[in-house]
């Protein structure tokens, strides 16, 4: 589970959001030996977004958008202002996905120094987890469970489908299969059909807290330890390694 976080956790995130976004532009790959390149401070992080030239920082009632064109002076170009705690974020093209408190909110971001607020989902718990695609948006309702929204009408989000669970911690898509990993284990979906989607697999993998996804491999963060996946077959994913860190 993202967790919001000390000035100290603040810095550090951000940081290693440069880094790797630098790491990904120059095709760096000794991950051993990075060098600090640029920072930018600010209070309590919640969760950052990054993409080629851009850092979305989620921080309190906040989302600030700093630009890293120049990766050694970051500067902020713009905000997005809230009206309840900000727990999570996603970017798809000029789309922002907020997880707030009290829901979801949909913002247009093209233009970013006036930012359009299209739409709200309303929860009862905070969203604490959510990633977007296309027009889904699947996140989770803290205790509540999982919740896959179709927001192709960003003004009007509907619920397709719901999956109650007092264990629901973090989540992921990938084209057409959604990665639902509870604190006991990973439900993979296939959403072909988003309003009722398939189970494909339901894998135990105890204490686990967050999941990251790219193509056919999976990392799966539980405490000090952090799981691999092969996920080439969605029927039967595989954990091929395992790796500690303090």
């Amino acid at each position: 589970m993202r967790k919001r976080g000390s000035f100290r956790d603040c810095y550090f995130i951000l940081l290693l959001s440069i880094f790797f976004i630098i790491l990904g532009r120059t095709g760096y790959s000794d991950s051993l030996n990075m060098n600090y390149v640029g920072g930018f401070l600010c209070h309590r992080v919640v969760e950052t977004h990054a993409t080629t030239d851009t850092l979305y920082i989620a921080t309190e009632e906040l989302v600030i958008v700093v630009d890293i064109t120049d990766e050694n002076y970051p500067y902020q170009k713009g905000f997005i202002e809230l009206d309840a705690s900000v727990y999570s974020i996603d970017i798809v093209e000029n789309m922002a996905y907020v997880g707030t408190y009290n829901g979801l909110r949909i913002f247009d971001i093209t233009d970013i120094s006036a930012p359009v607020d299209h739409g709200m989902y309303s929860t009862s718990e905070p969203v604490s987890n959510l990633e977007a695609q296309g027009s889904m948006v699947l996140m989770v309702e803290r205790d509540e469970g999982f919740r896959l929204l179709d927001v192709s009408d960003p003004a009007n989000p509907v619920l397709d489908f719901q999956l109650d669970s007092y264990n629901a911690e973090d989540v992921c898509i990938q084209d057409t299969a959604a990665y639902m990993l509870e604190n006991g284990g990973l439900l993979i979906y296939d959403i072909s059909n988003s309003q009722s989607p398939a189970l494909l697999s339901d894998t135990t993998y105890h204490s686990s807290q967050q999941i990251d996804v790219d193509s056919d491999f999976g990392a799966i963060m539980a405490y000090s330890t952090v799981r691999v996946l092969d996920l080439s077959n969605l029927t039967g994913p595989v954990q091929t390694d395992t790796f500690s860190y303090q």
